[in-house]
């Protein structure tokens, strides 16, 4: 797909690349082979501006029914976003809680992490995820997102040492007693 994009989108002063890519992974999005929608999203992703960013989350992450494809997405799109983006974190957020896979909910965990600062409501998502996620690899996450804030935030401090010697995976115990080390 992205061989088809750049010369078109390179040439053509009347013709916005940000519609090109919509309509490119529109196309794409249904095809019924996963790895077809994958490529198109890697394919498209440098093309992609904060909005459309936002556009694929919704339409792919929240919607597809194949997780590879919602993991890869996420992915791939997680260079793209930054922190003044409020609506694509308020996407993230929601996918670290409801998605119905595992790896998707701790990439999108593992996502946020560095676009949250000691104040944001992520630290209440990640903290739910850690106590209540029964995927080991979601709540590894979930420490791993809470364990800078550890040294500012007593809550947490508190909560990361009981982690560290209650969960019943030994990797999320010993990345619980690092963080608070």
């Amino acid at each position: 797909i992205t061989y088809l994009a750049k010369p078109f989108m390179s040439t053509s002063p009347f013709i916005d690349p940000a519609e090109v890519s919509l309509r490119l992974l529109k196309l794409q999005a249904k095809k019924k082979d996963p790895a077809q929608r994958i490529s198109a999203v890697r394919g498209l992703a440098a093309y992609l501006d904060q909005h459309q960013v936002q556009l694929i989350l919704k339409r792919i992450v929240t919607k597809d029914k194949n997780a590879k494809v919602r993991l890869a997405t996420v992915e791939v799109l997680a260079p793209l976003i930054t922190t003044r983006d409020e609506s694509v974190r308020l996407i993230l957020k929601r996918i670290a809680l409801r998605d119905r896979d595992a790896a998707v909910r701790a990439t999108a965990i593992r996502v946020l992490a560095p676009l949250v600062d000691s104040k944001d409501p992520v630290r209440r998502i990640a903290i739910n995820r850690m106590f209540d996620d029964k995927d080991a690899g979601v709540r590894l996450a979930a420490v791993r997102a809470l364990a800078p804030l550890a040294s500012s935030d007593n809550a947490i401090r508190t909560m990361l040492f009981g982690k560290s010697s209650s969960d019943k995976d030994a990797e999320v115990r010993a990345a619980a007693a690092l963080a608070v080390a």
